[in-house]
């Protein structure tokens, strides 16, 4: 870099503009932002995720705990509804046989 005098101050000035336009150009053009891929989480991945097997992955996928929405909520009130159910039966049996627990 050579040293400043008075006389070519502004071809100096003029160089400074001159790159500090050109940083600018290219601080917008890195700062435009970029359009997001949305890449799907494979099966291999979620096992990865969750430490567990592909095969079990498989098999709540197939079962469809891995999706939510409202019709597998219902399903599995209404499971544990049924569990209930079945649970109160079986009281209700082991009180009229007098099973002491």
């Amino acid at each position: 870099m050579e040293t400043l005098k008075f006389k070519n101050l502004p071809n100096a000035v003029a160089e400074l503009q001159k790159g500090q336009s050109e940083l600018k150009a290219l601080l917008l053009q890195k700062a435009k932002p970029q359009p997001e891929v949305d890449n799907p989480i494979t099966i291999p991945g979620v096992s990865k995720l969750d430490g567990v097997t592909i095969i079990i992955v498989l098999a709540q996928r197939k079962k469809s705990f891995l999706t939510l929405c409202p019709t597998n909520f219902f399903k599995i009130a209404r499971y544990i509804y049924r569990l209930f159910k079945i649970l109160n039966y079986l009281r209700l049996f082991f009180e009229s046989i007098q099973y002491l627990f």
